[in-house]
């Protein structure tokens, strides 16, 4: 009998993450959300992800236009623009130093009256504009060029 449980305990652990999976990448992700018009769980997961330490870089970027556009708040905007130009200032690379200053430049420029929820219309015409979530491609660039630790 103890041989039975033990036989079974050990095929329970060997089979407990067959079904798990691992999550998709942070660009399939935030495509998805984006296509289904989840906008609070978009703000979730770009949260979560500028949360991170270190925070995702691809995450950071494209956090600008979820706090601009999507889920308005230019505190969240700038929080996330100034940890890429941490990021960036640490990596010692001008043109990336220079990228990132010039993003938070652009944040820190729209008056804060202009932070405010998009009507229906004007995220149709950005879905229409933008087939996946706006910058990833370039976020990814930066991701690729300088990753994690």
């Amino acid at each position: 009998m103890k041989t039975y449980l033990l036989s079974l305990a050990v095929l329970m652990v060997c089979f407990s993450g067959v079904g798990a999976q691992s999550a998709p990448p942070l660009e399939e992700q935030l495509n998805t959300l984006w296509k289904q018009k989840n906008y609070p769980e978009l703000q979730k997961l770009i949260d979560a992800k500028t949360s991170a330490n270190p925070p995702d870089i691809l995450a950071l970027y494209c956090a600008k236009f979820c706090h601009n556009f999507v889920q308005p708040d230019k505190a969240k905007a700038m929080a996330a623009l100034r940890k890429l130009k941490t990021i960036a200032e640490a990596t010692k690379d001008k043109d990336f130093i220079s990228f990132a200053d010039l993003e938070l430049a652009g944040v820190i420029a729209i008056p804060e009256a202009e932070f405010t929820r998009n009507s229906p219309e004007i995220l149709a015409s950005m879905h229409t504009h933008f087939a996946n979530y706006p910058g990833i491609e370039f976020g990814i660039t930066y991701r690729n060029k300088f990753p994690k630790p």
